[in-house]
């Protein structure tokens, strides 16, 4: 059988141990292992739209632990807990919140996992090349939250070249509101509750060309009535050139829906991105994204151009450097963003 490792419990003290940096294995076996992983992130962030302008941020750093137990030939248990860092918030007293918690089985018949998973609409935006300030065209602000989901009963299953993913997911309480924007148009119902939902998704690679594609959906039903849905597909090609110089470009479009009994609003999205290796450990990219509202926020319109450079200290480490311009409708004033950021990957 093969199988999948997948992530299993967080602790902030791998932020501040050496060991546990410099020995990620933390437990193995014939039967099992337990892993720390994390991806530590943090910019100096120049918005000309804020004040004050320029801040040094932690940019939603995350740790956690990944194991799995095999307990027959064919079946193994595996599991995930994975925290992030809020440094940046007002509440202090909320620095580290459970971004991930679930457990499962993982057979030749597809792994099954219970608790708060990714939704998979939201695992689209392998297309934006980016570092920080792309993406906007995938709608991953959590503004409909159906975002990790605490109740979700999830199945996958890796056929030849396909994935075939589905979710359930299970009431929760919402901490904040439910709208749809597109610029300076918002459309926002009154929930605070999500009653159920559902998510599919497809993912395809071609191995001879090095392409992938994935499609997913997701709907929403909320406690007094609302309804939300999305459904997107990204690609991403990859490549080199004749000097041996890596090369990949991605596209994603997208359609997302709000309403209620009073009214519907609704967001087409498309986005287009390119990354060139330029040197041994220097890369380009540039990231061209739209958003269109229609239905209640008919006049919404974003478009922005995002184009940075990042430089390879290691295959874990990497500093970058990207601008952002943002063009809106006329309900909201032009953007523009600056970062200069580092990530460590473990």
């Amino acid at each position: 059988m093969k199988r999948t490792y997948i992530p299993l419990l967080l602790t902030p003290l791998v932020l501040t141990s050496p060991r546990a940096l410099a020995d990620l294995s933390l437990y193995q076996n014939e039967h099992g292992e337990l892993e720390a992983y994390g991806k530590l992130k943090a910019v100096l962030h120049y918005q000309q739209h804020r004040n004050p302008a320029s801040n040094f941020e932690d940019d939603s750093s995350r740790v956690g632990l990944k194991g799995n137990y095999q307990i027959l030939d064919d079946a193994a248990l595996f599991g995930l807990v994975e925290v992030g860092s809020h440094f940046n918030k007002d509440n202090q007293d909320d620095l580290f919140t459970l971004r991930l918690a679930y457990a499962g089985v993982d057979s030749d018949y597809g792994q099954v996992a219970w608790g708060k998973q990714e939704a998979l609409i939201h695992n689209l935006d392998n297309y934006d090349l980016s570092n920080k300030l792309g993406g906007v065209a995938h709608y991953t602000r959590d503004e409909m939250n159906n975002k990790r989901n605490e109740n979700t009963l999830s199945y996958r299953l890796d056929w030849n070249e396909f994935r075939f993913e589905a979710q359930a997911n299970g009431r929760r309480d919402l901490d904040r509101s439910v709208r749809l924007r597109s610029g300076g148009e918002s459309f926002k119902v009154n929930e605070d509750q999500i009653d159920n939902g559902l998510g599919f998704g497809v993912r395809y690679k071609y191995q001879p060309q090095d392409i992938q594609i994935r499609v997913a959906s997701q709907l929403t039903h909320y406690q007094h009535g609302a309804e939300a849905f999305s459904v997107a597909a990204t690609v991403v090609k990859k490549g080199q050139f004749a000097s041996e110089r890596d090369w990949r470009v991605g596209t994603t479009s997208g359609y997302y829906m709000l309403e209620d009994e009073r009214d519907s609003a609704s967001a087409y999205t498309f986005g287009l991105s390119g990354k060139v290796q330029l040197w041994q450990q220097v890369s380009g990219y540039m990231v061209a994204e739209t958003i269109q509202g229609r239905g209640a926020i008919d006049e919404g319109r974003e478009n922005a151009l995002t184009a940075g450079v990042e430089y390879n200290l290691t295959s874990a480490a990497k500093l970058y450097t990207e601008a952002q311009q943002s063009w809106f409708d006329s309900n909201k004033d032009d953007q523009r963003q600056l970062v200069l950021g580092g990530i460590y990957k473990f």
